[in-house]
């Protein structure tokens, strides 16, 4: 490589680094957002929801003897006291110190007491709080019976307004209350008496109709004249309410930073105009919560996990506060794309300059799915799978940029695999999965672009077809379903779920075949999977979640229906459908006999729908290659 041929490699690679620089100066400045004027001058709000779990620790990882330190809570609640007068707590176990530190700090506490499925914890569980409450009566402001637990379906009413005697006969003279969604009050009005005020939760973003930022507060004062009228005499308290900092977005819902700071600061100008009782979720932002709600779960705190301020309440806003540290990722990934391309000998010959924005963009694609994996990943297996699309998006933006022929048929292997997967778990799974654009973007074109060039490659079906080229035709099929009933789940809404559907869609009908059928002789197979499906519908639906049966069940635990039930539980909580389709296609692979490849299809598709998503998903992709 000559002087002048280097020289023009690093002066293309420079642009890069400067458009890249350009990019993230601009989306990470602040933007100014109206302050409270209370907050500037040292006034403090009602209440906010509490827990002390740090990065790393969640309630499921706590032994049962386990306190909390009081040193722990003071740095906490210190930091707390600045802004609140009053901090909610959803569980008496492991809060034995807190009370202490409350009382020094001049805080008063919303004491709950943790309502689920199983009488003898909640026992166990409202006899503390009961203890709690008797020895502190002058930091306890109310006790709170439960929490959301007729929305969990976890217990009937009947048996909710039983502990609410229990403990308001156990405690005269304080408040009592139950907090649940406003919807679950207007289904069990039954409830209204046995408290002493309405503790309701109105949370925009996660409604079945998510609302916006902008139209927020209009949702607001609907929901709370509704229950205002729906329980005369009651007064009422907003439980939660908020707004998500990181996270999918929920059709015209999208969580940000400033998103978050707007609406919080909205919702306290309009709550101290109307004089709202009300207390934000949440202090601190609780990763632990996206094991159960998704990545959006994790980030609802004022303070980051770490307990740095994000400027929730006051100050200017940016929704890439850490964009240094963002950019110094991308350019190492342009840095890396513009190297393969000066190295590769094919490519010594050809101008750079082509090369600068396309590199730009696909080390923007790379950062931000890093992005959203640092964010979003919750356990050791998913960080693989994240590892996995970056390194796939990686050596397919190398493909796309220096046109390495040797690595296309691995790459569209590879995308059309794992876009088939994660395009089942959006369908199966919409609600609290992140959609992965980033990640797949640049795999997705890639592999279309080889596709609609006509390459020969795994992703046409070309002619004579082969049994490979079938395999990988019949998931183009598949993608086209999964593409429909992703835009019928999500409809036209946001730009991040209408890109991935088109990406799906187009990429499904890339692969799909045009020139020969490959669904001959699945009559009979496809009639068993719908079969399947429509037994673990009923059995989700009928079963699983129906609200008379917990009710019979609560009375008569050994009603045979409620075994059936306790046992289907038992098999989803061990993920025996999935883990049996992976058996049947491992015997598959070994034996050579499709006859164990067509019978997982079954045990995927019943394992998809109830809740064992993702192995289920990769049983079915690989039964659906295996079977010829």
């Amino acid at each position: 490589m000559n002087i002048w041929h280097r020289l023009h490699w690093i002066s293309a690679t420079f642009c890069s680094l400067l458009l890249a620089s350009c990019f993230w100066w601009w989306v990470g400045k602040a933007a100014p957002i109206a302050d409270l004027p209370g907050v500037a001058t040292g006034e403090r709000l009602q209440c906010v929801s509490y827990a002390p779990y740090r990065r790393g620790e969640s309630p499921q990882l706590i032994a049962k003897d386990f306190e909390f330190a009081a040193v722990r809570l003071d740095e906490d609640l210190s930091l707390l006291a600045k802004y609140f007068d009053c901090i909610r707590i959803y569980s008496v176990a492991a809060m034995d110190n807190l009370p202490a530190v409350a009382r020094a700090h001049h805080l008063k506490i919303l004491l709950g007491a943790w309502v689920n499925h199983d009488a003898l914890d909640t026992q166990i569980e409202i006899d503390h709080a009961i203890r709690f409450a008797r020895a502190n009566p002058d930091v306890i402001r109310a006790v709170i019976v439960g929490n959301e637990a007729l929305l969990r379906k976890e217990v009937t009413p009947a048996q909710l307004i039983a502990y609410l005697h229990t403990v308001r006969a156990a405690l005269p003279g304080v408040p009592i209350t139950y907090a649940d969604v406003w919807e679950f009050w207007l289904a069990n009005r039954e409830v209204a008496p046995a408290v002493d005020f309405v503790t309701m939760h109105i949370l925009p973003y996660w409604e079945n109709r998510p609302r916006s930022v902008r139209h927020g507060m209009i949702h607001l004062e609907y929901v709370y004249a509704k229950i205002e009228s729906a329980f005369p005499g009651k007064n009422i308290l907003i439980g939660e309410t908020g707004w998500p900092s990181e996270g999918r977005p929920r059709r015209n819902a999208a969580p940000s930073l400033r998103a978050q700071a707007t609406y919080i600061r909205d919702f306290l100008a309009l709550a101290t105009q109307r004089g709202w009782q009300y207390n934000l979720i949440e202090a601190f932002d609780q990763p632990w919560k996206r094991g159960n709600e998704g990545m959006v779960g994790g980030y609802w705190g004022l303070f980051d996990t770490d307990r740095h301020d994000k400027h929730m309440l006051a100050g200017d806003v940016s929704n890439f506060p850490e964009w240094r540290f963002d950019l110094a990722f991308c350019a190492l990934c342009i840095f890396l794309l513009m190297w393969m391309g000066a190295r590769d000998p094919q490519r010594n010959q050809r101008p750079a300059w082509q090369l600068v924005l396309p590199s730009v963009l696909c080390s923007l694609a790379l950062t931000f799915h890093a992005r959203q994996s640092w964010f979003g990943v919750r356990a050791p297996p998913e960080g693989m799978w994240a590892a996995s699309i970056f390194a796939l998006a990686f050596f397919s933006s190398a493909a796309l940029l220096h046109d390495w022929k040797q690595y296309r048929r691995w790459c569209v292997l590879a995308t059309v695999l794992s876009v088939a997967v994660t395009a089942l778990e959006l369908v199966f799974d919409a609600r609290y999965r992140s959609i992965p654009l980033a990640g797949f973007i640049v795999p997705i074109m890639f592999s279309t672009w080889v596709g609609w060039r006509n390459e020969n490659s795994l992703s046409v079906p070309l002619t004579p077809p082969s049994p490979q080229r079938e395999r990988v035709n019949r998931l183009g099929d598949l993608l086209c379903v999964a593409g429909v009933c992703l835009l019928i789940i999500e409809r036209p809404s946001n730009v991040m779920a209408d890109a991935w559907i088109a990406c799906v869609l187009i990429f499904g009908y890339t692969l799909r075949a045009r020139t020969h059928a490959v669904w001959t002789g699945w009559r009979w197979r496809i009639l068993s999977c719908f079969a399947a499906y429509g037994i673990a519908s009923a059995i989700r639906h009928g079963l699983m979640e129906s609200v008379s049966l917990v009710e019979r069940c609560s009375i008569a635990p050994d009603f045979a229906w409620c075994t059936i039930r306790d046992t289907i539980g038992m098999a989803i909580y061990f993920q025996i459908f999935s883990r049996s389709a992976f058996v049947l296609l491992t015997l598959a692979l070994i034996t050579r006999r499709q006859i164990f490849a067509i019978s997982a299809l079954p045990f995927a598709i019943v394992g998809l729908v109830l809740y064992n998503v993702t192995p289920s998903a990769i049983a079915l992709v690989w039964a659906l290659m295996m079977i010829a």
